[in-house]
């Protein structure tokens, strides 16, 4: 396989992706107002109530990751319109490498993640509500980085449960199912650490749910500390950034071989 060649092919669907995440730049901006929502009401509202034990920084850095992840979940359906209006089949027939396909979709959806990641980071810090957030250039590109490994890992996942579904209303049920309890499950809004007797299961649950270690990463570069995980505290940054790696890369692999072996049936 000419390695320059598929290259080229995986940028090339990425340029795609980019042009009708332009021509739909609508839902792009409308997926910018919950974050601001938590921003300037729901945070602090928060921060007073618990009394600082839940801090408006905290709920930032986890409407980050959920917008990524829920922006990311809605990515491989582009790939079942390609396949209705006969334009996989074209990428299909070419001879660029097959997971070339599933790979530029993956990194238009680590673009996305860049740019809402970075949007919503702005946002936080000139309107004064993210006061503890680094301002480190290696920890802004460390975070920027964690966005894309967690939209890969999730693009790559849901293009191999789409394979499985089949259709647009089994995947959407499929993936609110699969997707919303692990976030809800998850530390995104309430440290896992702070849930005791019957909903201590939830604690031990976080230590095996990927969106826990997803969000690690993002605190690790932004706060510098991963609440929730306080006796790992020293490694468990780098630690849930290698998991989530290696969670994108198996996703990946299998997510194009599960769906390329759907197109072919």
């Amino acid at each position: 396989m000419n390695i320059k060649y598929a290259i080229k092919a995986t940028f090339a669907v990425f340029e795609r992706q980019l042009l009708i995440m332009w021509r739909k730049r609508i839902y792009f901006i409308l997926s910018l107002l919950m974050p601001a929502f938590i921003i300037f009401g729901i945070g602090p509202a928060a921060e007073f109530l618990t009394g600082g034990s839940v801090s408006t920084e905290y709920m930032i850095t986890g409407i980050i990751c959920f917008s990524i992840i829920f922006g990311s979940m809605q990515g491989p359906l582009s790939l079942l319109q390609d396949k209705e209006q006969g334009y996989l089949k074209v990428e299909l027939v070419s001879p660029i490498p097959r997971f070339s396909i599933i790979l530029g979709q993956s990194l238009s959806g680590g673009f996305r993640a860049i740019l809402q990641s970075t949007l919503i980071y702005s946002i936080a810090l000139i309107s004064g509500q993210a006061a503890s957030f680094s301002i480190n250039p290696l920890n802004i590109m460390g975070f920027l980085l964690m966005g894309v490994i967690i939209s890969i890992f999730v693009e790559g996942f849901f293009s191999g449960l789409l394979a499985l579904t089949k259709n647009v209303e089994s995947f959407s049920l499929a993936s609110q199912l699969i997707g919303m309890p692990l976030i809800l499950l998850s530390n995104v809004f309430i440290p896992t650490n702070s849930y005791q007797g019957l909903l201590s299961f939830i604690r031990y649950f976080g230590y095996f749910n990927p969106v826990n270690h997803a969000l690690n990463g993002i605190r690790y570069f932004l706060l510098g500390y991963c609440p929730g995980f306080e006796p790992w505290e020293p490694w468990i940054g780098p630690v849930s950034i290698l998991l989530v790696s290696a969670y994108a890369a198996i996703c990946t692999i299998s997510g194009t071989y599960l769906f390329l072996r759907s197109v072919k049936k």
